[in-house]
C-alpha cells in the first residue's frame, strides 16, 4: 500500500437502497479520491447481499480487506431493519480489523450531496403515519441549524413559511411531494431524483471531514449505534397498550 494513503469502506443502508463506496485519502496532502461506488435497490434484503456486495467492490478496486484503514456507516434515521444490518456489519468488521468506525447521520449525508448549491436545505426522512423526520440546514452549511425533530405536515408548513427559497429533499419529500409542492411551489428548488436518497460517496466525504477534524479511536465502533429519533413501531404500540392498561387499573 502506498505510504500515507488511507482507505475507507463506506456503507449506507438506511433506506430501500444499498449504497457502497470506496475512497482513499491522505491527510498530509489533504487529498480525497472516490475510487468506486455501487447502489442496488434491495428493499429489506440488506442482510442477504451486504457482505457479497462489499467483497465485489473491493475486488473491483483490487483492494484487500486488510488494506481498509477506516469504515464509514450511515446511522439513520431510516429503515430499522436496514440500519441494524448495516451498523452491525460495520461494527463487527471494525472490531475484527481493529480500525476506526465513523457513524454519520443520514441528514448530513443528504446535505453533503447539495452542499455546493447556495440556498437553505430542508431534509425530510420518511417515518410512519403523516409525520416526518426533519433537518434544517442554512445556506452553505453541512451542519444542522437546530436539532433534528419529528414534525407533522401542518407543523412543518409553519416552519417552511419563514424560509424564502429552499431545496427540499429526501424520501419523506418524495412521499408527500405533490402536497408540499402545491403549498410551496415557488419556494422549492428542484434537484435530481437520485439526490433524494443517501449515497455512500457523500458519506465518504463526511467521514473524511470528520477524520480531518478530530482523532478517531480504533474502538470508536463501540459508540456507533442507530440514530432512530423514535422507537420502533412495535415498541410504540406496546408502550401505548401498556399505558392504556395501566390507566384502566390493569397490570400485565
Amino acid at each position: 500500500m502506498e505510504k500515507n494513503i488511507q482507505k475507507i469502506l463506506n456503507i449506507e443502508t438506511s433506506g430501500k437502497n444499498l449504497s457502497l463506496a470506496l475512497a482513499s485519502f491522505s491527510l498530509e496532502r489533504d487529498t480525497f479520491n472516490l475510487k468506486a461506488e455501487c447502489a442496488l435497490e434491495v428493499g429489506q434484503r440488506h442482510s442477504s447481499i451486504l457482505k457479497e456486495s462489499c467483497e465485489f467492490l473491493l475486488e473491483k478496486c483490487s483492494w484487500n480487506k486488510k488494506e481498509i484503514t477506516h469504515l464509514g456507516v450511515s446511522t439513520g434515521p431510516g429503515s430499522f431493519t436496514g440500519l441494524r444490518v448495516g451498523i452491525a456489519f460495520a461494527r463487527a468488521l471494525a472490531q475484527s480489523l481493529k480500525i476506526p468506525l465513523i457513524g454519520i447521520p443520514a441528514f448530513e449525508i443528504l446535505a453533503k450531496a447539495v452542499s455546493f448549491k447556495p440556498c437553505a436545505k430542508l431534509i425530510l426522512i420518511d417515518t410512519i403515519g403523516n409525520e416526518l423526520f426533519a433537518g434544517f440546514f442554512k445556506n452553505g452549511s453541512s451542519s444542522p441549524q437546530e436539532p433534528y425533530k419529528i414534525f407533522s405536515l401542518p407543523e412543518l408548513y409553519k416552519k417552511m413559511e419563514k424560509i424564502p427559497k429552499m431545496i427540499v429533499m429526501g424520501e419523506g419529500f418524495l412521499r408527500h411531494e405533490k402536497e408540499i409542492k402545491s403549498h410551496f411551489k415557488e419556494k422549492i428548488l428542484m434537484i435530481s431524483r437520485e439526490e433524494h436518497f443517501p449515497q455512500a460517496k457523500f458519506l465518504a466525504e463526511c467521514v473524511y471531514k470528520k477524520i480531518k477534524n478530530s482523532k478517531v479511536s480504533n474502538f470508536s465502533w463501540k459508540k456507533v449505534v442507530p440514530f432512530y429519533l423514535r422507537p420502533p413501531l412495535a415498541v410504540e404500540r406496546l408502550t401505548r397498550i401498556l399505558t392504556l392498561d395501566v390507566g384502566k387499573g390493569k397490570i400485565l
